[in-house]
């Protein structure tokens, strides 16, 4: 519950970040969704958001990789709102 409170209570000022949602993908999992200007401010913002992700490292749980996060890659390649989703 802290974690969640913790993105509710947040307000990063990443030059070029349009808005995000925090969701839940299990018990103790979650992904964060966030929507850029471009890709470029996603990449200028990694430094900011490990910066960000620093402030709430204690509330996260090592799951023996070492890694906590994997920030800032795009799982999705990016697309216009009003494009066709038949076509991309």
């Amino acid at each position: 519950q802290q974690f969640i409170e913790a993105h509710r209570m947040a307000d990063p000022e990443f030059e070029g970040f349009l808005g995000g949602h925090l969701v839940r993908t299990g018990d103790r999992d979650f992904c964060m969704i966030g929507e850029w200007r471009d890709f470029q401010s996603l990449v200028d913002a990694r430094p900011l958001m490990i910066s960000f992700l620093d402030q709430m490292r204690h509330l996260l749980e090592d799951l023996g990789s070492g890694a906590l996060t994997d920030l800032g890659v795009p799982l999705l390649q990016p697309a216009p709102i009003d494009a066709d989703p038949a076509t991309t």
